[in-house]
């Protein structure tokens, strides 16, 4: 699939999500040799175990909450829910393989689990127990087994293995963050903690403790600094014979990011920065890395608490999560393993589509795309949709206008629901 990477708020949003990154990898005698260190190392990992957290929070004002009740539920649906993924990696044979679990408490209490196991050209996902799927018997307890390389052709695009290439991913990370230790100031984003001074949980190994800070004081220069020092070397870099088939860039893409970033004139980015102050206010943007004697990163988290005002509305919002990784470099073994008798993707939309009744209407070819509806698939869409105009049409011309094409307006409604398109909603927009 290729990815194009061509506009300004792209490298902004990219630069600084790899700074949150790295900048997370630290120890002494410097933060900033310490993140060198720390990364280094961890991306050189062959194996181990790890456990992740997340949960997030919205608040809103009081009086928004008494216009739209709907955002009450909204903000206890989160305030009530957390996500957990725990797993098993080993660099050779490339596989991981780990398990997310989402919980929703509350008086609806109900837990989601989905084990994942992931190899370097394919991936297992195993089918969760939702008793409102009303799953065929032969389907439960099943793994979905998805081939990446027969995904892409399916879908008509260019499978790229580089894209798949773990140790080359781990190559461009490092060499983005030398280019980013060497933009930013230690004194206003990197910090070394003591250890009380972090609040870790109990039981971490902590040699060094590296704190990287985006503040509403500091968010010019760091946008400034993204732009006039990292983005130009970053784009570069992607742009090189060694990693550009891992985002399938072209030549091209590259010589437009480097013109567009060429164009950015200082009141652009001030603007822009301006911006951003009017709709966010930043009261924590955090990450906090530990590494342990070894010198390996062995957890990590994050903390983002900002107030969003967004046209006349206002809120809070919260976002945080943790990272542990164990058994680093030990001999760790699979729990999941290869699931040996896993079902086909093309085999679980056929069985689920019979469990609907779908099948005896219509059925779509992975193979092709080509969509079999009762003679449906030899209708010219395009031809046909370039004649409606919904502004001066009825919805009995449009159907008149099916029939004349030799188009049930049944079927037709069918096909929108097969393709997710509320058939009301279609039809409101022509005339009434």
């Amino acid at each position: 699939m290729a990815v194009k990477r061509k506009s300004m708020g792209f490298f902004i949003a990219l630069m600084l999500s790899i700074v949150l990154v790295v900048a997370g990898c630290g120890q002494k005698p410097s933060a900033k040799s310490a993140v060198e260190t720390g990364l280094a190392n961890t991306v050189n990992m062959k194996s181990g175990t790890f456990d992740m957290g997340m949960s997030m929070s919205i608040d809103f004002p009081d009086d928004v909450l008494s216009a739209q009740p709907e955002m009450a539920m909204v903000s206890n649906f989160l305030k009530n829910a957390d996500i957990k993924a725990s797993g098993i990696f080993k660099q050779d044979p490339q596989q991981l393989e780990m398990t997310l679990e989402l919980n929703l408490k509350g008086d609806m209490e109900m837990i989601f689990s989905i084990p994942l196991v992931i190899t370097q050209d394919k991936m297992w996902v195993k089918i969760p127990s939702i008793p409102m799927l009303m799953l065929p018997p032969e389907l439960e307890g099943k793994f979905i087994e998805l081939d990446m390389k027969e995904l892409s052709e399916q879908l008509g695009e260019e499978f790229t293995p580089d894209v798949l290439d773990v140790k080359k991913q781990q190559e461009l990370g490092q060499e983005m963050m030398k280019i980013l230790l060497g933009s930013f100031e230690e004194e206003t984003h990197l910090k070394l903690l003591k250890k009380n001074e972090a609040n870790l949980p109990e039981g971490i190994e902590a040699k060094n403790i590296v704190k990287f800070t985006i503040t509403d004081e500091n968010l010019e220069a760091t946008v400034q600094t993204l732009i006039e020092k990292t983005a130009p070397q970053i784009i570069d870099l992607l742009g090189s014979d060694k990693y550009r088939d891992l985002f399938q860039l072209s030549k091209e893409d590259i010589e437009q990011a480097k013109k567009e970033l060429e164009a950015t004139t200082s009141g652009e980015m001030k603007e822009a920065v301006d911006e951003i102050r009017k709709s966010i206010n930043i009261n924590e943007f955090s990450i906090l890395t530990v590494l342990n004697k070894k010198d390996f990163v062995n957890y990590q988290s994050f903390n983002l608490d900002v107030d969003m005002n967004m046209d006349s509305d206002s809120f809070k919002l919260g976002l945080k999560g943790d990272t542990k990784y164990d058994h680093i470099n030990e001999d760790v073994e699979f729990k999941i393993g290869i699931p040996s008798d896993a079902v086909k993707l093309e085999e679980f939309i056929e069985k689920m589509d019979s469990l609907y009744g779908s099948t005896d209407d219509y059925d779509y070819d992975l193979d092709n795309g080509d969509l079999d509806f009762g003679g449906l698939e030899e209708i010219d869409w395009d031809a046909l949709f370039a004649d409606i105009d919904p502004e001066n049409m009825t919805v009995d011309q449009f159907f008149e206008l099916l029939v004349n094409e030799g188009v049930d307006p049944e079927q037709f409604l069918q096909l929108l629901e097969y393709e997710g398109i509320d058939p009301e909603e279609f039809m409101s927009a022509f005339q009434q």
